[in-house]
């Protein structure tokens, strides 16, 4: 036990120490402060553990072997009648301990503590707040002063998911047209499938109908890069919000492929302080 926590605090200090190193210039600079800084460190801890905590399973089960080798204890055990496999046992049972804590570590805290650091870490590097967040960016405004508002969007296939586009008159301002699209993909512009528009009318006028189609060109649709941002990474949520994700995805008929071979790693990972306590 003493020599996995000084081990795990070494570990750690190395991480504090060279992320300090990297991100110094910006403190000296006056681009940040030390407040933020340690905020910084803060969040960034449970990444840390989530790195260092196999490591130091490693290294505590080779110091364990080494030390029970170098007074004879294991000679001792086998004259006495206990089996290698008994005498590991305890090792073993170790490893697994330190693995549950890493899914425990995973589906708790890390996938919040990590935006947040993120978000820090860019502020830090930028001076400026991370204006745009991957998960909750379903409202943009277009050029025109349209406002767009959408369930999903694909980067990899430029494909979109639930469309509604507001639009608006400038005198007086109101809303003036409510165009809904369930699907759309974009080859030399956007195709849009199951569609409907309506025009609203100004107060005490008849109301106007619905207008569905269901195929149409929208070529005054922002491009994909409007709505383009960075695909969230798995590293930022949980094994069950990462599971959700996925499934929703599928429904929508996008491709989550590279997304499963992220959430098998999320699960698998874990096991790899056991994974290395045998090798030790």
């Amino acid at each position: 036990g003493a020599v996995a926590a000084l081990a795990f605090l070494g570990l750690l200090g190395i991480f504090y120490i060279s992320t300090f190193i990297d991100l110094s210039d910006e403190l000296f600079k006056g681009q940040t402060t030390g407040w933020v800084l340690l905020e910084y460190f803060w969040y960034a801890t449970p990444q840390f553990t989530y790195w260092v905590l196999p490591i130091s399973a490693l290294i505590a089960t080779l110091v364990a072997v080494g030390l029970l080798t170098k007074s004879s204890e294991l000679t001792v055990m086998k004259a006495c009648g206990i089996s290698l496999y008994r005498t590991a046992a305890p090792l073993l049972l170790f490893g697994l301990l330190w693995s549950g804590l890493l899914f425990g570590l995973s589906e708790s805290i890390l996938g919040p503590a990590n935006r947040r650091a993120e978000a820090l870490n860019h502020m830090i590097r930028t001076g400026s707040p991370q204006t745009i967040d991957v998960f909750n960016r379903k409202w943009i405004v277009a050029g025109n002063g349209s406002i767009y508002h959408y369930l999903y969007f694909e980067p990899g296939r430029d494909e979109i998911n639930n469309l509604s586009i507001y639009e608006f008159e400038d005198r007086p301002w109101r809303l003036s047209k409510r165009t809904f699209v369930r699907h759309a993909a974009f080859t030399d512009g956007w195709q849009a499938q199951d569609t409907w528009e309506r025009n609203f009318a100004p107060r005490g006028s008849p109301s106007l109908p619905y207008n569905t189609e269901a195929f149409r060109a929208m070529p005054l649709l922002e491009p994909p890069e409007y709505f383009a941002t960075d695909r969230p990474d798995a590293e930022l949520m949980s094994y069950t919000e990462l599971k959700s994700y996925i499934e929703v995805l599928k429904g929508s008929g996008f491709d989550v492929i590279q997304l499963v071979v992220s959430l098998h790693r999320k699960a698998s990972f874990p096991f790899v302080a056991l994974v290395l306590t045998l090798i030790a």
